[in-house]
């Protein structure tokens, strides 16, 4: 199976809160969209990323700030999860990192290097 794990670190009292939204997205629902960027970023996306986060930098990086644009309309629709900023309940920092692991009958491999 495919498995990702998250550690969080904060300098705070650790309760951890949904903030505003930030800039990672996942695909949530492969399903048809109308407008060309969109339907030509979300192409993108699932050859790329398929159901794992990935950065708007990265959508940016290939498609200029249009990008935005096409991200933007695929959450609007649905297509796409934005993940939210998570803040401390002070005010104190959070960080997170994340990596996924394949694990396979006979080995493991981090999928995330």
């Amino acid at each position: 199976g495919l498995y990702a794990i998250e550690p969080f670190a904060t300098n705070g009292s650790g309760v951890v809160h949904d903030g505003k939204k930030g800039n990672i997205f996942i695909l949530k629902k492969d399903k048809n969209t109308r407008l060309p960027l969109g339907r030509e970023i979300l192409e993108f996306i699932k050859d790329s990323y398929g159901y794992l986060p990935f950065a708007s930098r990265w959508i940016v990086k290939i498609f200029g700030t249009k990008g935005i644009l096409g991200l933007n309309q695929l959450e609007n629709e649905g297509i796409l999860h934005q993940y939210p900023i998570l803040t401390e309940e002070k005010g104190k920092l959070v960080s997170q990192s994340e990596n996924t692991f394949l694990v396979e009958t006979e080995k493991v491999t981090n999928t995330s290097k």
